[in-house]
């Protein structure tokens, strides 16, 4: 019924959710919103756009907002020698792709222990500031669904190896079968450069 939520055409990896559009300040905002139908709204929660006009926010108003496997990858490789000393360096990125904050650390579910993102929750005294929806000791399935709200990038760029090698000089194998032989060291994935690399690295 609506094309805006047909696959065919779009990438396999496609994310779609609704899009957000703030959060409802007071009670006349939610009577004069269409209405939202994932549970009773308070303002502090998500307020969603009405995709399709017929004055009812549900799953049929999700769209496509992102995709999760990064559709552009590069990478840049840097190496220098200096006498039998040779250190190698390579870096692999990925740009374009996305990931969702919906994890137990994202998502609290009722008075379960809360994680540190809570402290920028909405109340009416951070109406202006809040980052977070508001609290709530009861299940919120407005608040935690898949939406841009959510959403984040995951460009990055990894330090994905460094490997230094040494070289026997040739002198010293002169006299030998052997006419080279070098040892080296490398590291693997030691370093990730992104904007978001907190939440990239984050293990519960």
């Amino acid at each position: 019924t609506d094309s805006y939520q047909n696959r065919a055409g779009k990438p396999v990896d496609a994310i779609f959710g609704l899009v957000s559009d703030g959060f409802f300040t007071d009670e006349t905002e939610i009577a004069s919103h269409p209405k939202q139908a994932f549970g009773e709204v308070q303002p502090g929660d998500i307020k969603y756009l009405d995709q399709n006009g017929d004055n009812l926010i549900d799953e049929r108003d999700e769209v496509e907002i992102g995709r999760w496997i990064a559709p552009f990858n590069y990478g840049l490789n840097f190496s220098v020698t200096y006498r039998n000393i040779t250190i190698f360096l390579l870096g692999t990125g990925f740009t374009g792709g996305n990931g969702m904050k919906s994890s137990d650390y994202f998502w609290v579910d009722g008075d379960n222990k809360y994680s540190e993102v809570v402290r920028d929750r909405w109340t009416e005294e951070t109406s202006n500031t809040a980052t977070y929806p508001r609290l709530s000791s009861q299940q919120n399935n407005n608040n935690f669904r898949y939406s841009d709200f959510w959403m984040y990038k995951t460009n990055r760029l990894n330090l994905s190896k460094i490997q230094v090698t040494y070289d026997l000089p040739a002198k010293i194998l002169k006299k030998t079968f052997v006419r080279k032989f070098g040892v080296y060291a490398m590291g693997s994935n030691l370093f990730t450069f992104s904007k978001n690399k907190d939440i990239l690295d984050l293990n519960i």
